[in-house]
């Protein structure tokens, strides 16, 4: 039992941290899921929000500010490449704050709140020999933010696009420069996205977490209940234990005593009247034995009961089963027998056998029955 119990135990908490873990991996992947589409969602937002003329027109405009100030620029002075860098911030910096009012306002048509960011990547002459002249790169120089929210530090969020402007400079007053190069990277931060997706599946997360701890609860219940029903159950067992080897004590006295008795009826002819008194006190002190290992027997669990069958005529059996129990009857009670098939022998356990008609007998005059009858019959031999 001891055994049983442990195993029920760790079975029980297995069972409960794997249930645990699949519920967390299934909640995961819910996050992640919900995660990713709003990404998606995000990403073509955003993408169309370029489609709308007046983002447009900001990005053209930053673009004519560089080429107005590249061409005014006095390529003599050293200091006209800083100028160049200086000029496009500065229009970037006037030019923001409509930025973010009309990206907000298009995001917010399309339900969707995260902030983005353009930085600067390199600005490039090339000229007539395809010979690059880099007037700024990123991965030497700190970052440039242009447009967007100029705050946050874009290594922080997520590159969603690489854009490129490139202008031929036939026609305008640059020398030994045939081409301007732009690069630009937007980067996407979803730090209210994730909050968002907590607030939508705050119901799901609670869900799961009163299940998850309803199911903890009951499986340490059943523990609980478990382990208290064993220690009841061995104090039980202890108890029986201990009380039927007391009550067998005085009854081997009582046998001894009896078989004494038993042998002096035998031997004095002049007791023979005691005799089926004593037969009766012998076969009572048999059965109140019996009676004894039973409840032991039953203290173990029923399916360890063993039957001990023996062959034997039932009609005088049955008699004497009978007479031992009319010793207990009160007086206004009779039974009456109809015992059928003498000389039939049958293969029974007699003890509990024994038990079953008694236990008919009793509860026929415990529920005031005056006349009892007992009839055996034979069917199919």
């Amino acid at each position: 039992m001891q055994i049983k119990s442990k195993i029920l135990i760790s079975g029980a908490v297995v069972t409960l941290i794997a249930l645990a873990c699949i519920q967390w991996y299934l909640t995961s992947n819910s996050y992640e899921l919900q995660k990713r589409t709003i990404k998606i969602d995000a990403l073509n937002a955003i993408a169309g929000t370029y489609s709308n003329p007046e983002i447009a027109a900001i990005g053209d405009a930053y673009q004519k500010r560089v080429l107005q100030q590249l061409t005014t620029s006095n390529f003599e002075n050293q200091a006209w490449q800083p100028g160049l860098i200086k000029a496009l911030k500065t229009s970037c910096d006037s030019l923001n704050p409509l930025f973010n009012t009309l990206f907000k306002a298009e995001l917010k048509q399309r339900e969707i709140d995260v902030d983005v960011q353009v930085i600067l990547e390199s600005l490039i002459l090339i000229d007539s020999l395809q010979q690059a002249d880099t007037l700024y790169a990123s991965q030497q120089n700190a970052p440039l933010y242009l447009l967007g929210n100029t705050v946050k530090n874009h290594e922080d969020g997520i590159l969603i696009n690489n854009r490129q402007w490139t202008q031929d400079l036939d026609g305008y007053e640059v020398p030994n420069t045939a081409q301007l190069l732009l690069k630009t990277k937007i980067y996407m931060h979803l730090d209210k996205l994730e909050s968002a997706i907590v607030n939508k599946m705050a119901g799901l997360f609670i869900g799961v977490f009163i299940l998850l701890s309803f199911v903890i609860y009951l499986v340490v219940y059943a523990i609980h209940n478990l382990i208290k029903h064993k220690k009841l159950s061995d104090i039980q067992r202890d108890f029986i234990n201990n009380i039927t080897h007391e009550l067998k004590t005085p009854l081997t006295t009582q046998k001894i005593a009896l078989k004494q008795l038993n042998n002096l009826v035998e031997k004095q002819g002049a007791l023979k009247v005691a005799e089926p008194s004593v037969k009766t006190l012998n076969r009572q002190n048999t059965r109140l034995e019996k009676l004894i290992d039973q409840v032991v027997n039953n203290s173990l669990g029923y399916k360890e009961l063993k039957l001990n069958k023996e062959h034997f005529e039932i009609s005088p059996w049955l008699r004497a089963v009978v007479n031992d129990f009319k010793l207990t009857l009160p007086e206004n009670v009779s039974i009456k027998t109809l015992i059928n098939g003498e000389g039939l022998s049958i293969n029974a356990d007699t003890f509990h056998l024994a038990t079953t008609i008694i236990n008919f007998l009793a509860n026929a005059v415990k529920y005031d029955a005056q006349n009892i009858e007992l009839k055996t019959e034979i069917d199919n031999e």
